[in-house]
C-alpha cells in the first residue's frame, strides 16, 4: 500500500510499474473476475444466459468487453487512447520506461489538469 499523500519518487514508480506488467497474466485475470461494478454486472449476466437467464443488451456488453480489452492492451504495453495516441499509431508494444513517459505525458497535459481542477471546485 502507498501513501496517497507522500511524495514518491521515479524509481518507486518505475519499479512498481515494472512488476505490474511482469504480473500482466495474473491482473487481466483479476480483470476478468473483480472489475468494475458495472462491469462485473456484465460478465455475471453473460454467464447466467449460459443457463437458461435473460440476455444482456449489446451494446453493454460491447461496453464491458471494449473495456477489458484495454485494460489486457494496457497491461500488454499498448498505450491507446483516442485523443493523445490513437489506436493505429501504438500497434507495437512500448517498453517500460517509454509507458511511464507517455503516460507522464497524458497525466501533465494542461486541458486534462484545468478539468480536473474545475470539477474539484466547490461551487457555493
Amino acid at each position: 500500500m502507498c501513501d496517497a499523500f507522500k511524495r514518491l519518487d521515479k524509481t518507486y514508480f518505475f519499479s512498481s510499474y515494472s512488476q505490474m506488467i511482469s504480473c500482466k497474466e495474473m491482473l487481466s485475470e483479476l480483470s476478468v473476475h473483480f472489475p468494475h461494478r458495472c462491469l462485473w454486472l456484465s460478465q455475471s449476466i453473460v454467464r447466467s444466459t449460459r443457463y437458461g437467464g435473460t440476455t444482456l443488451q449489446s451494446q453493454q456488453q460491447d461496453n464491458a468487453n471494449h473495456t477489458i480489452g484495454m485494460i489486457k492492451m494496457r497491461l500488454s504495453g499498448q498505450i491507446i487512447t483516442t485523443r493523445f495516441n490513437p489506436p493505429k499509431a501504438c500497434a507495437v508494444p512500448m517498453s517500460v520506461g517509454g509507458q511511464l513517459a507517455r503516460l507522464i505525458e497524458i497525466a501533465t497535459d494542461d486541458a486534462k489538469l484545468s478539468s480536473m481542477y474545475i470539477g474539484w471546485c466547490t461551487f457555493t
